[in-house]
């Protein structure tokens, strides 16, 4: 034991704690149960289905975890890539194969399919979103990753628009990851994309900003965070760096500005 003395010049520090909070009763066992969550605003966490045939609910209060089943609804594998709390407290997930958007309301854990396949087609729709962010609009945006456009859905009424960014960049496996910028535009990181896409919701313009003379390898980012400095992060995937992207310093070149009014090609200065 410590004197007395010797406790006037101990350093306490408290050691970070993880638990694993036991669901296999639950679900079943299985590989890509969800991917993708977000917080709700009764305090529950909300888990997007990935192969799982449910909603994850997870309470922290109490580490309760509940299954919502959407089977009759959705039953398909890969379903959902991301998640984002929208202002009308629902929570919608960005889908990936499924042909529709996920709407989730946590106040009474009801779920809706919108279907979007009169707007995305198989072929490209096939690996459409990955990643979803909320904009100071209300609206919610997907991350293209295969899909040809930038998916923008109006929780209010449950429209979607795919925006069109074929003429900036058309390969597959683009993005993964959204995040909304402190500026409002929502940041996409970059997977396979050879630059950091910037999407501006108040006109749904884009921008293409080049990042090729920094990084240029396959598999760069998978996520991204907006930090207190209003720089977004970006997490490394095969990059043997994080990203670090600061939103108003790229300049653009205004010849090769798409149609909708996007800025064209970019380049990070």
């Amino acid at each position: 034991e410590l004197a007395a003395t010797d406790l006037a010049h101990t350093l306490f520090v408290k050691l970070p704690k993880f638990a694993l909070v036991d669901i296999s009763s639950t679900i079943s066992s299985g590989d890509f149960k969800f991917n993708g969550a977000a917080a709700a605003s009764n305090g529950k966490i909300i888990f997007a289905p990935y192969h799982a045939d449910g909603v994850g609910v997870f309470d922290p209060s109490d580490n309760s975890f509940v299954l919502v089943d959407i089977a009759s609804t959705i039953s398909t594998d890969w379903k959902f890539i991301g998640a984002a709390a929208a202002s009308n407290g629902k929570v919608i997930f960005a889908p990936f194969h499924a042909d529709g958007v996920g709407v989730f309301d946590p106040s009474d854990n009801s779920f809706v399919l919108v279907d979007i396949s009169s707007t995305i087609s198989s072929g490209d729709g096939i690996y459409k979103f990955n990643g979803a962010a909320a904009a100071s609009n209300g609206k919610i945006i997907f991350a293209p990753y295969h899909a040809d456009g930038v998916g923008v859905f109006d929780p209010s009424d449950n429209s979607f628009v795919l925006v069109d960014i074929a003429s900036t960049i058309s390969t597959d496996s683009k993005f993964i990851g959204a995040a909304t910028a402190g500026n409002g535009k929502v940041i996409f990181a970059p997977y396979n994309a050879d630059g950091v896409g910037v999407f501006d919701p108040s006109d749904n313009s884009f921008a293409l900003v080049d990042i090729s003379s920094t990084i240029s390898t396959d598999n760069k980012f998978q996520g991204a965070a907006t930090a207190s400095n209003g720089k977004v992060i970006f997490v490394p995937s095969a990059a043997d760096g994080l990203g670090i992207f600061e939103v108003t310093n790229f300049a653009c070149d205004a010849s090769t500005a798409p149609t909708n009014g996007g800025l064209g090609n970019c380049t990070d200065t």
